[in-house]
């Protein structure tokens, strides 16, 4: 083998590789510094620990509540916590990363499969990398991660032909989250079109996958659909009012490659929609059907997230982000391939891509503070404080009211009502009839209630009622009740009280 040959070699298999081992090392480090875990993962890990210690899949001990959107990672938890440890938060963190790996491979191996030239594989893993957003979503111990890494698994067989394998991923992805079902149905129409024995295959395979846990579903909760999606419909969306175009903003904001405020934000989304054409321009179908199957989804995703107003978690739009990202990433790649023999267009090229580099870079290190100061001041200064405070001074037997349910809930080990509904149906009967929480405590008399700092609406006033509440202990890492005014809303997020019924 030629020096060339020897030099192209090196650029084809080792680089794209080493960018890949990079973004992996950034991910830890994320771990490292932010030491983010979400405050909704502790539902799921309260729910794994239940399993473990043989009380059944139930938030509270004695209540069988479809309460987890995510089977997969919940028996996965459960059995680190049985078999291996029963610190969950390092389980939880270690299958991310296994997670992040498999997802980046997956993602190398489909740009391979589609002939992709070296510029582009490592375009698609730059831009990746440095996406504050993605490494965030992927690092907070929750199942996204779980669901990229199926979803980048099954486009890469389906590419393959392997229809058989793909539908046991697929039917994977729905362990993971049943709203990973239009991804399943997109794929097997895509896949009907050319070859509807396939998409048979796929489709079918899928289902004989995920009917098991149907099946155990209706049995054990009475249904196979998540009670948290009733709760979250009920609570964010039934009677939300806001027009239709603030949730698609909302939606188009997000799938920009870096964080910003109001237009520059929209400038990334345009760059990234951008550098998606420049992916796709002038190829075959043929030769890309894997990236017009993203393009197709990621346009259903987003009409469909309108429509439904299913806007109020950034962590819905994590798959098509991921695909934003990964193809905006291609066609910088390819940009570059066809300026990097022009000197002017070259250098044009290459401010352009260091500027986009550079925002992702700025952005994701101010994210980033933020993250750490969230999960030091309100996660672990408030809300587990909080949940060892409880499990310390009252009876096991207590009930609690509040509404950050994910760390309270965990730590202090008692039972929760919660005041959005995920693991309280009676909550959201409330909610259906119009009554809101500050009624809540009055009607569940529980033994504490948890505000937030100065929210006394929720507290039954002295002399309206026979309940009577008192203030047991306040939480305020950051001084908020001290402070006259605050820059931020980070002080007031932090501040909690725990009121005891007398």
């Amino acid at each position: 083998m030629d020096q060339s040959s020897k030099t192209k070699q090196f650029y084809i298999g080792v680089i794209p590789t080493l960018f890949l081992f990079l973004s992996l090392a950034l991910h830890v480090g994320w771990m490292l510094y932010t030491k983010y875990i979400e405050e909704d993962a502790f539902i799921t890990f309260r729910i794994a620990r239940q399993i473990a210690m043989g009380n059944g899949f139930t938030y509270n001990s004695g209540e069988p509540l479809y309460a987890s959107t995510t089977p997969l990672l919940t028996l996965l938890l459960s059995v680190w916590i049985r078999l291996i440890s029963t610190d969950v938060v390092l389980g939880a963190r270690l299958i991310n990363l296994l997670a992040v790996a498999l997802t980046l491979v997956f993602s190398l191996l489909i740009l391979r499969s589609q002939k992709r030239t070296p510029a582009e594989q490592i375009g698609a893993l730059t831009v990746g990398m440095f996406s504050a957003r993605l490494i965030y979503m992927e690092t907070q111990g929750m199942e996204m991660p779980l669901g990229l890494a199926l979803l980048a698994a099954s486009l890469y067989f389906w590419g393959k032909g392997r229809a058989i394998l793909t539908g046991i991923l697929c039917g994977l992805l729905l362990w993971v989250r049943i709203d990973f079902i239009f991804w399943v149905l997109i794929l097997s129409v895509f896949t009907a079109i050319p070859n509807w024995k396939d998409a048979l295959r796929i489709a079918g395979m899928a289902l004989l996958v995920y009917l098991p846990w149907v099946l155990f579903a209706s049995l054990y909760f009475g249904s196979p659909i998540p009670f948290t999606v009733t709760a979250k419909w009920v609570a964010y969306t039934q009677f939300d009012l806001f027009p239709y175009i603030l949730h698609l903003k909302d939606i188009l904001e997000y799938l920009s490659p870096f964080r910003a405020d109001g237009f520059a934000e929209f400038l990334g989304t345009g760059i990234a929609a951008l550098l998606i054409v420049a992916a796709l321009w002038g190829r075959r179908f043929a030769d890309q059907k894997a990236f017009i199957l993203l393009v197709v989804f990621v346009l259903f995703e987003i009409v469909r997230l309108t429509i439904t107003r299913a806007t109020y978690f950034s962590r819905y739009f994590v798959p098509i982000a991921w695909i934003v990202l990964l193809l905006s990433g291609v066609g910088l790649g390819d940009l570059w391939n066809m300026f990097r023999s022009r000197k002017l267009y070259r250098l044009i090229f290459q401010v352009f891509a260091v500027g986009l580099i550079s925002l992702q870079v700025y952005s994701g290190i101010v994210f980033a503070q933020e993250v750490r100061d969230r999960q030091m001041y309100r996660h672990d200064g408030a809300l587990k404080a909080m949940g060892l405070w409880l499990k310390e001074n009252t009876d096991p037997a207590s009930i609690v009211l509040l509404e950050p349910l994910g760390y309270v809930g965990y730590y202090s080990e008692r039972t929760m009502l919660d005041e959005v509904g995920l693991v309280t149906p009676a909550v959201v009967e409330l909610k259906r009839q119009r009554i809101g929480a500050e009624q809540y405590a009055e009607i569940f008399q529980p033994d504490y209630l948890i505000v937030h700092c100065d929210d006394t609406i929720r507290i039954p006033l002295p002399g309206e009622t026979e309940l009577h509440y008192e203030l047991a202990v306040i939480f305020d890492p950051l001084e908020y009740k001290r402070s006259s005014s605050n820059s931020s809303d980070q002080p007031w997020l932090s501040c909690y009280e725990i009121w005891a019924k007398q």
